[in-house]
């Protein structure tokens, strides 16, 4: 660029030097990300491969978390409709007394 800028017929506004290095150095960050990225997948070939597999374990314990977070609702539940009851039940005996 910066021997077409010593010809005479290239205007020098047309090129504007720091927007291109810039532009350049997003290119050179963009593609030493991808060459890593390939590089990465190329050495764990075998956790790919395997992926089927880990996502099937992953959905499992999920379903099996939201299970036990039900069961602990419906625990919560049961106890305080057992409170409830028990109240209802001490309430009923006090009103009869009298």
């Amino acid at each position: 660029m910066d021997k077409l800028d010593t010809l005479e017929h290239l205007q020098r506004n047309l090129v504007n030097r720091e927007k291109t290095l810039e532009a350049l150095s997003i290119v050179r960050n963009s593609l030493i990300c991808g060459l890593t990225t390939e590089k990465i997948l190329r050495e764990h070939k075998g956790f790919l491969s395997r992926r089927n597999e880990l996502l099937a374990n992953i959905e499992i314990n999920l379903v099996t978390l939201q299970t036990l977070d039900l069961q602990n609702q419906a625990n919560d539940y049961a106890k305080l409709l057992n409170q409830a009851l028990e109240i209802g039940v001490s309430v009923h005996r006090e009103v009869q007394q009298f």
